[in-house]
Order: structure tokens, then sequence, then C-alpha cells
């Protein structure tokens, strides 16, 4: 991580920070509690969790775009989250929280491969705002959901 750009290596910080807290708050959730509904929209618990546990797959694609040098993919968030939400329907929080920790591994092997001419490309992230600004604000949304857990 010491050869990467400072951007990079704080915002792979800030990722295994976060998604630690989100594996002990995946891990640590009442199970009695994942049906209920949480403080985001019509959401349950277990939907927001599986949301906050899988919302950095759908961003997988647009780092491997810039690491691999192609264009930016179209990602469709909302297909991907229904699919998610589908494939992880009776899943336990524990392996919920497993689900986090698979995703945190693949995020950090392609921001591990990023360059500082990587930081330069727009992409899908964040709005279509430059890779480097991007980085920034990774983890904040699971970060706003995580405090609508309702427990």
């Amino acid at each position: 991580m010491t050869n990467q750009p400072p951007e990079v290596q704080a915002a792979m910080r800030e990722w295994q920070a976060v998604t630690d807290d989100l594996v002990a708050i995946a891990g640590d959730f009442d199970p009695s509690m994942l049906a209920a509904p949480s403080a985001c929209g019509d959401w349950t618990n277990r939907q927001l969790l599986i949301h906050m546990a899988t919302g950095y797959g759908v961003r997988i694609g647009a780092l491997q775009a810039v690491v691999d040098g192609a264009g930016a993919p179209q990602i469709d968030a909302d297909a991907a989250n229904a699919a998610n939400v589908a494939r992880l329907a009776n899943a336990t929080a524990t392996q919920i929280a497993a689900e986090v920790a698979q995703v945190r591994g693949r995020v950090l092997v392609l921001l591990s491969r990023l360059s500082s001419e990587d930081l330069t490309t727009t992409t899908t992230l964040a709005g279509g705002k430059p890779l480097g600004e991007a980085l920034a604000s990774l983890s904040a949304h699971d970060l706003e959901h995580a405090a609508e857990l309702r427990g």
C-alpha cells in the first residue's frame, strides 16, 4: 500500500475501517430484528444490511474498468441491488457479514492496483466524477445506511 498515491492509500484505509465496522454490525445484529423495518424507506433491516454488504459489488465493475484501462461500464445499481437482495433473501446476519468481507477483499485488490494516472479517469463512481474525487466518498454511503439500522 505504501507505493500507492496518498488518495488511494487514504481510500484503502477508510474502506478497511468502514468494512471492519460493517462486518461487526452485521455479525452482531439481532437476528430477531432482520425482518423489522429499517429507517431507510420501505426496506427491512435484512435488505438494508444486504445493500450495505453488496453495494461495493456494483462499484467493482467501475474500478476494474479503470484498472484495465477500459471505458466506464454502465451499471444499473437498482437492478444489481434487487438481484443481491433476492440472492441473499434468507441469509443470516453472519452470512451477510461474510459477504462484506468477500467484497471487501475484491475492492482492496483493485484499489491496490490503481496508479496516479488512474485517479484522473472519469468513472461511473460517485456520479461520474474523476476517480480521485470519488475515492474520498466511497464509504460515506454505507456509513449513512449503518445509521439507519433499527435495533
